[in-house]
C-alpha cells in the first residue's frame, strides 16, 4: 500500500511538473481595438508568418460600427495605423506579403469581396473583386475568407437564393467565366470556400437538399 501511494504521488507531482512547464511556453498578448471607449470589442480572424494579425473591431458607441484591421508584425492594434474604415466591415485573412482578404460595404444594399495591396488599407476603386453576378441587379454580393501568397482569393458569391464557392487568378479579380467553383445538382444546393494552399487546392463545403452539409 505505501508503495503505491509512493508511486501515485510521484505521477501527480509529474503531472504538476508536466503542467507547470507548458503553462511557461507561451504568452497572450491583449491586441485591443481600433475604436476608442468602454464599449469597443474586437475579434481576429488570421495571421500571417510575421505575426500581422487581421480581424475586426466593433463598438456601440454613438451607435453600432464594425471595422477592419490589420496590425503591426506581432503589434497590438494600432488605431492611426491598423483601421481599414468604416466600409471595410472584416478582414478574414492574410498572406506572407501582407495581402488582406475580407468584405466590405459596396453600396447600401451589396457586399463584396476585397484584397488589399500588401500592407495597404483598403481602397474600394482598386480593391473591389467583384462577384460572381449570379443575380445581377438584384442581391450580387460576395465574401472572401481565404488567400495564398500568390493573391489568389477563394470565398462565395450569393444573390436571392444561390450561392457558388469562387477562386480567383492570382491578383485578380472574380471573373465569372472562370472562376465558379460550381455546385452539385439539386434543389437548395450552394457551395462555399473556406482556404487554399500555394498549390491552388481549395477547401470549403457544400450542400443540396439531399446532403445537409459536407466538405469539399
Amino acid at each position: 500500500e505505501s508503495t503505491l501511494l509512493s508511486i501515485g504521488g510521484g505521477a501527480l507531482g509529474l503531472l504538476f511538473a508536466a503542467s507547470t512547464c507548458l503553462a511557461q511556453m507561451y504568452t497572450v498578448t491583449d491586441l485591443g481595438t481600433v475604436h476608442i471607449g468602454d464599449n469597443a470589442s474586437s475579434t481576429a480572424r488570421g495571421i500571417n508568418e510575421s505575426g500581422q494579425v487581421v480581424g475586426e473591431s466593433s463598438s456601440t458607441e454613438n451607435g453600432y460600427s464594425t471595422h477592419a484591421f490589420r496590425t503591426a508584425p506581432n503589434r497590438p492594434n494600432n488605431p492611426v495605423t491598423d483601421d481599414f474604415g468604416p466600409s471595410a466591415y472584416s478582414a478574414t485573412a492574410i498572406n506572407s506579403s501582407g495581402q488582406v482578404v475580407g468584405y466590405f460595404s459596396a453600396d447600401t444594399v451589396h457586399n463584396h469581396a476585397y484584397r488589399t495591396a500588401p500592407n495597404r488599407r483598403l481602397n474600394p476603386a482598386t480593391d473591389d473583386l467583384g462577384t460572381l453576378h449570379l443575380d445581377a441587379g438584384r442581391y450580387d454580393g460576395s465574401f472572401a475568407h481565404g488567400i495564398n501568397d500568390s493573391g489568389q482569393v477563394v470565398g462565395v458569391s450569393y444573390g436571392m437564393s444561390i450561392q457558388h464557392a469562387f477562386r480567383t487568378a492570382p491578383n485578380r479579380s472574380i471573373n465569372p467565366e472562370t472562376d465558379d467553383l460550381g455546385r452539385l445538382p439539386g434543389d437548395f444546393a450552394y457551395s462555399e470556400a473556406y482556404g487554399i494552399n500555394s498549390s491552388g487546392q481549395v477547401v470549403g463545403y457544400f450542400a443540396t437538399d439531399t446532403v445537409p452539409g459536407h466538405a469539399f
